[in-house]
């Protein structure tokens, strides 16, 4: 293997790893706020609310990223004149369709939680929200960590075709070298970046499933402070 060569392409794909890391960290951190917030609405009994989230639920699963990618960049301004650039068409496709699949999730731990639960702590004084926020979430977040770290690594998977936008992705920069000097190895570090990527990712949020999984119902104090 060349050393020389891989010198001269290695800092254009490690760029393509550093614009995929800040995309990935944004599109994860605000769909999975924006997911809690959703689930929250909808395990507060709402029935109006809860139908029209399963409503767009079924319909971003029903449908693939890359249709998702290319309605939002030709779709939208056709319809509704709006003008959005590629990075901002591939960040709103994106957070549409994690925060999707990540309210699905959220949505089946919460609904596990034990009801009685909820009716302890509103005997408590607790309001709805309250005790969806300090008593149901934490739990719920607790046994969706396995899930929730699967959306996380598909995420990374995801960022894959966000050259299909002619953003600077990894696989971008990987795809120029190769095509432009007919050798693989820009490929080989592409894969090596995806690898590691992946690896941060799960390191990181193995330890956030060690720490969620503190929240347990025989955890809580009447306080609802963990011990």
């Amino acid at each position: 293997m060349d050393l020389g060569y891989l010198a001269t392409i290695f800092p254009s794909i490690f760029d393509g790893l550093i614009f995929t890391l800040i995309f990935w960290m944004i599109v994860f951190v605000i769909s999975m706020a924006t997911s809690i917030g959703l689930s929250m609405l909808d395990g507060l009994g709402n029935d109006s609310i809860s139908k029209i989230i399963s409503a767009y639920t079924g319909l971003i699963r029903g449908t693939p990223l890359l249709f998702q990618m290319y309605f939002v960049y030709f779709g939208l301004p056709i319809l509704f004149g709006l003008r959005i650039d590629n990075l901002q068409s591939a960040y709103l496709a994106f957070i549409i369709s994690w925060v999707a699949y990540l309210t699905e999730t959220l949505r089946g731990a919460i609904s596990s939680v034990e009801k009685g639960q909820k009716d302890a702590a509103q005997v408590l004084g607790l309001s709805k929200f309250q005790t969806m926020f300090y008593v149901v979430l934490p739990q719920a977040v607790s046994s969706a960590m396995p899930s929730i770290t699967n959306q996380a690594v598909s995420l990374v998977y995801g960022t894959s075709i966000l050259s299909v936008l002619g953003l600077d992705d990894i696989l971008k920069a990987a795809r120029i070298a190769v095509i432009r000097d007919l050798r693989l190895e820009g490929f080989l570090i592409a894969g090596a970046f995806y690898i590691l990527f992946n690896s941060l990712v799960i390191f990181v949020f193995k330890k956030l499933e060690k720490y969620f999984s503190r929240y347990k119902f025989n955890e809580y104090s009447p306080n609802l402070k963990i011990k």
